[in-house]
């Protein structure tokens, strides 16, 4: 089953990116906790995630 989210925004005050299908139900991804599994071989490679 393939899910189809037509609004994509980030929240501020969740640190978490929304998206909403066209039913309305969201799916919300918690940038800190996403962030947190993130492993750098080096640190010249950090960055912004996109």
């Amino acid at each position: 089953m393939a899910l189809n989210y037509t609004v994509y925004q980030y929240d501020g005050s969740r640190n978490a990116v929304v998206m909403t299908d066209m039913d309305g139900k969201e799916l919300v991804i918690d940038c800190d906790k996403v962030e947190a599994q993130v492993v750098i071989d080096e640190p010249e490679d950090v960055g912004i995630l996109a």
